[in-house]
C-alpha cells in the first residue's frame, strides 16, 4: 500500500496490508477474526512471553475517565476546541471537525490506550467513518485495534444503502474541496 500523506515514526508511505471482508457478519465476528489472527501470528512467529490480553473501550470512555470530557456523536468543533484548550494542546482556529478529532485521537486518546493489551477502540463519530453504518446511539460502527502503541488495523460495518452512501460521498467531497484537497 502507498499513502503519501502520512509519514511519522508510526506511519510510513509504504506498508503491507491485509484486507478481508465478512459479508453478513457483525463487527464482533471481525474482532474475533483479529484476535485469532494475532494469537496465530504470535504462535507462528514464536514471540516469547506474549499471551496478550484483549480489551474493548471507546473514545467516550477514555475521554470521560481520563479528561472528564463528555464525547458524543454530536460533539461540536467548539467542544473539541475547549477539550484541547483545557489539556494545553495547540490547535489552529482553521482546523475542521475532522482535524480536531484527529488531534484529540493522537494527543489524548491514543496515549491512554494500554500498550500491554490488544485494545479495540470502538464508537467513532459518524464523520470519522464515512462508509460505516450508524447504530441506534448515533455512533459509526467502526473499530481500530491497537497493540504496543501501534494501530494494527481497523474495521467497520459497511454501509450498504446506496442513497445514504451517495449522500456521504457528496458530503465528503465537499469537505475535501473546502480544505483544498483532491476530491
Amino acid at each position: 500500500v502507498f499513502r503519501n500523506n502520512e509519514h511519522s515514526s508510526k506511519h510510513r508511505p509504504e506498508f503491507a496490508m491485509l484486507e478481508w471482508y465478512r459479508p453478513f457478519s457483525s463487527l464482533e465476528d471481525i474482532k474475533h477474526d483479529v484476535q485469532e489472527l494475532v494469537l496465530f501470528l504470535i504462535k507462528k512467529l514464536a514471540i516469547k512471553n506474549k499471551k496478550p490480553k484483549f480489551e474493548q473501550t471507546s473514545f467516550s470512555e477514555i475521554l470521560k475517565k481520563k479528561f472528564n470530557f463528555e464525547f458524543t456523536p454530536q460533539t461540536s468543533v467548539d467542544q473539541l476546541q475547549n477539550c484541547l484548550r483545557a489539556n494545553n494542546i495547540y490547535f489552529s482556529d482553521s482546523m475542521t471537525l475532522d482535524d480536531l478529532f484527529s488531534l484529540v485521537t493522537l494527543e489524548l486518546v491514543e496515549p491512554k490506550i494500554d500498550s500491554n493489551k490488544i485494545v479495540f477502540l470502538n464508537d467513532y463519530p459518524p464523520y470519522a467513518a464515512a462508509l460505516a453504518k450508524i447504530d441506534k446511539r448515533g455512533w459509526a460502527q467502526r473499530f481500530e485495534v491497537y497493540w504496543q502503541d501501534l494501530e494494527l488495523g481497523n474495521a467497520f460495518y459497511e454501509l450498504n444503502d446506496p442513497v445514504i452512501q451517495e449522500q456521504r460521498f457528496v458530503e465528503d467531497n465537499l469537505k475535501k474541496k473546502q480544505n483544498k484537497l483532491d476530491a
